[in-house]
């Protein structure tokens, strides 16, 4: 049985673990597939990953997944030693930092350089890349890269979908409008950006109604939105649930009635096919989004989403736009269940069973050697 080695610069007991074995379990069935993560700092993983190039050395392909000194590295000495690579370029630290910045200002010069070593000098030295959506393909064409190919994120529509979970057991009555936002909440301080700001100052317009926020997830920016929630005088109307468990996730979806995300107009956005959107999709829940990105492509056609307009890096006249939104729908609660309609279009592109086979039709092209298959993404996402 032939042998495709995956480095992943992530520890496990992540989403992104769920995600990679999901990705991987159809291969799994034709070919000894290894995944190995991260375990400890950056130098100690950089001589563990070597070891375990050298030790699976006979293996046709190498998949490095997410830009980091321990996958760059690896991808160096597979291109020394003549190896199939696949550079999965999921994460776009460096262009987010050069905007952004983080929670602490405006990243350092040396820190934005490392960052953009580790992201893009992997795109000249891999046999592939893996690319996220047709924005994204199209980046790194321009670029001067070819040999990319789509390969995306999915949901497990068994465990993820539309169940009654009533909203008692977090205080809330039936009859309470629910607007979920799931996320890991960065902050960066550069421009006062968190995830949720949207919702937390749309809520200002959402005042003494039953409307309530639902913030699922943690990290700094939880910090400034429950500051933001006290200034404002929301604080009874928005709760903060915490980071809950992959296998709990149905059950708390099912507590909104509303999910949103955010899409800036920047590339990030662009390029980006969150994990969570679509989970979205398989909630069968109705959607407030921002008029880009996959999540527009995808469901620009759909009942069961609303799509705002969205300028710049932090449109203050946002909130209003989304506020206005939400009011809409819980004058017509009717509107929500339109909502099931993005699951029926979820399921023609975004399952685990299909990513999981498209992987397979990609590896199987790229260790015999034959033309790449057809994209199904390309122009749809």
């Amino acid at each position: 049985m032939k042998k495709i080695v995956v480095f992943v610069n992530s520890k496990p007991g992540t989403r992104l673990e769920v995600c990679i074995n999901e990705w991987m379990k159809k291969s799994k069935e034709r070919y000894e597939v290894r995944i190995f993560f991260r375990k400890y700092n950056t130098l100690r993983d950089v001589f563990r990953f070597l070891l375990l190039f050298f030790k699976n050395f006979d293996a046709k392909l190498f998949y490095a997944y997410r830009a980091g000194l321990v996958n760059t590295i690896i991808l160096m000495i597979g291109k020394l030693f003549n190896k199939k690579t696949l550079y999965g370029y999921d994460d776009f630290n460096y262009l987010e930092s050069k905007v952004f910045g983080d929670e602490k200002g405006r990243a350092s010069s040396l820190k934005l350089n490392y960052m953009k070593f580790n992201e893009y000098f992997p795109l000249r030295i891999a046999s592939y890349t893996q690319v996220f959506n047709t924005y994204h393909y199209n980046y790194v064409n321009k670029l001067g890269y070819s040999n990319m190919v789509i390969l995306t994120n999915g949901a497990d529509f068994d465990l993820i979908k539309p169940t009654n979970v009533k909203k008692n057991f977090i205080g809330l009555k039936e009859d309470d409008l629910t607007i979920g936002y799931f996320a890991t909440f960065g902050y960066a301080k550069l421009h006062d950006l968190y995830y949720g700001w949207d919702l937390i100052e749309a809520m200002k317009y959402l005042k003494d109604r039953k409307i309530y926020a639902l913030f699922i997830g943690d990290g700094p920016g939880i910090k400034v939105l429950k500051d933001r929630a006290k200034e404002y005088g929301v604080e009874k109307q928005v709760k903060f649930l915490g980071w809950i468990h992959y296998n709990d996730l149905n059950k708390y979806y099912n507590l909104c009635d509303v999910l949103t995300v955010l899409f800036l107009e920047h590339p990030t956005s662009d390029m980006r096919v969150t994990f969570k959107f679509p989970e979205y999709l398989a909630t069968g829940r109705f959607l407030i989004l921002t008029d880009r990105g996959t999540p527009y492509n995808v469901l620009k056609k759909s009942k069961g989403a609303i799509f705002l307009k969205h300028k710049g890096i932090k449109d203050k006249e946002y909130p209003k736009r989304f506020a206005d939104a939400v009011l809409k729908l819980y004058k017509s609660r009717r509107l929500l269940k339109d909502g099931l309609e993005n699951r029926e279009i979820g399921k023609k592109l975004f399952t685990y069973d299909f990513a999981s086979q498209r992987f397979l039709d990609v590896f199987a092209s790229i260790v015999e050697g034959n033309k790449l298959p057809k994209d199904p993404y390309f122009g749809k996402i």
